[in-house]
């Protein structure tokens, strides 16, 4: 397992496992995954990784006893899966005015799909996959900005996907995959600036675009690396 220290006192593991983001005081989240989903307070972000074929009923129940059984608290933890290799999960950092964030991405895009345009249907080549993407961010950053960092965070994912030429199984250039989640945690190390906004042209907003437009297609190019890996054994 690959350890290491992203900010004073945040720290992040990578293994073929699982994703985790530590941290020594309560994080402000906000996100879209399955397990404490919402807005919540953690001091633990986990992205699990789950087989290929994996068709739990009960994927947050089956979720919760996994964190037990790996030492993670569930009620201090926000918890995300993926099928897609959490080992090639990728981290990008940016620092501007009284802030510093980074983004956290694992992906796979064998579900990609079009926002709008139907999605995958049961006679489509299907491969698991998903982009979840962890957000950490350092400084005063509000509560409406973090929403807003939602937003541009998945305009960049697509910004990334379609320069990267990822199509559906139609061939419309991808938004995203079917089971997407995104994560944004924040921390009040730093002083400095209240950050209110985190549109495309606000400095908070710019680095989130940045961070994850850069952290997604890294992913995604560990992944095609892969696949074209086993298609020339």
């Amino acid at each position: 397992m690959e350890s290491r220290t992203l900010f004073s006192g945040l720290r992040i593991a990578v293994s073929p496992s699982f994703v985790c983001v530590r941290s020594d005081k309560t994080l402000t989240v906000l996100s879209s995954a399955p397990v404490r989903g919402g807005w919540c307070e953690a001091s633990c972000i986990v992205n699990r990784r789950v087989p290929a074929d994996y068709h739990e009923p009960d994927p947050q129940r089956d979720t919760v006893r996994w964190l037990i059984r790996h030492g993670f608290d569930p009620e201090k933890a926000v918890a995300l899966m993926t099928a897609a290799r959490t080992e090639d999960a990728a981290c990008t950092r940016v620092e501007g005015d009284g802030f510093c964030l980074a983004a956290l991405v694992t992906a796979g895009v064998g579900n990609a799909v079009r926002a709008g345009s139907g999605g995958i249907s049961a006679d489509d080549r299907w491969r698991p996959g998903t982009i979840n993407i962890i957000l950490l961010v350092d400084g005063n950053v509000t509560e409406s900005a973090m929403a807003g960092a939602l937003v541009t965070a998945t305009e960049a994912k697509a910004a990334a996907l379609q320069d990267l030429e990822v199509t559906d199984p139609g061939g419309n250039v991808a938004t995203g995959t079917s089971t997407d989640a995104v994560v944004i945690a924040r921390i009040r190390r730093m002083g400095g600036p209240v950050h209110l906004y985190a549109g495309t042209v606000s400095p908070f907003g710019r680095a989130v675009a940045r961070a994850v437009y850069d952290a997604v297609a890294e992913a995604v190019l560990r992944e095609r690396e892969r696949e074209e890996g086993k298609d020339g054994s």
